[in-house]
């Protein structure tokens, strides 16, 4: 079986925001945290805070945050 793995339209998006905060000079997190924001079936917000730690296998085409 043949599996094709194709990048989210977020990682891009991500990945540059990542860079820029981890190239700051002035700023040496000892991690990275980010919000991950949704909108359930009713319209009510729900928000929460991650640590980023890499992606899963340090491949960005698969899509998965570790």
């Amino acid at each position: 079986m043949i599996q094709l793995q194709y990048m989210a339209p977020w990682v891009p998006t991500f990945s540059a925001a990542l860079e820029s905060e981890l190239s700051a000079k002035d700023y040496s997190p000892p991690f990275t945290t980010f919000l991950f924001a949704t909108v359930d079936k009713n319209g009510y917000p729900h928000n929460r805070t991650l640590v980023y730690r890499g992606y899963l296998f340090e491949n960005k085409s698969i899509n998965v945050l570790t």
